[in-house]
């Protein structure tokens, strides 16, 4: 039991540290700036064999849903990216998507992006957005 926690915790802190945070700002300001997306959480870290990837976009007030949210983990190798693992249209009503998965046979060594691009639905209008952030394990 000692040992879970202890995982869990690592997990959790390593998640945190290597978590890419995007925020909506002023037009005047350097940043992505969104009229309907007020953050995005990008991250993954390694965890013994596998990449722990979490996607989260989180919209202002009155987004009725997050659609077409399309996920991607890829590796680098000799300058190319390479697709490991995939989701497709996936979606959330309302002003939250939530996306958690661990991705097995991740190698030390080896540079790591999570992608994702996804429409975001507030009052009759349609906003894309895309990330992506790339980690050296």
């Amino acid at each position: 039991m000692k040992k879970i926690v202890k995982n869990v915790v690592i997990y959790l802190l390593t998640l945190i540290i290597l978590t890419h945070t995007v925020v909506a700002q002023t037009p005047e300001s350097v940043s992505p700036y969104w009229t309907h997306t007020m953050r995005v959480v990008i991250g993954h870290a390694y965890d013994y064999g596998y990449a722990n990837c979490i996607v989260d976009i989180i919209g202002f007030e009155g987004v009725d849903s997050i659609q077409n949210v399309d996920i991607e983990y890829l590796v680098e190798i000799d300058g190319l990216w390479v697709k490991l693992a995939s989701w497709e249209n996936l979606s959330s009503v309302g002003e939250t998507f939530r996306f958690e998965t661990r991705v097995p046979n991740v190698y030390l060594g080896y540079t790591y992006r999570l992608s994702f691009c996804a429409d975001v639905h507030r009052n009759g209008t349609i906003e894309w957005l895309s990330d992506y952030y790339d980690v050296t394990y």
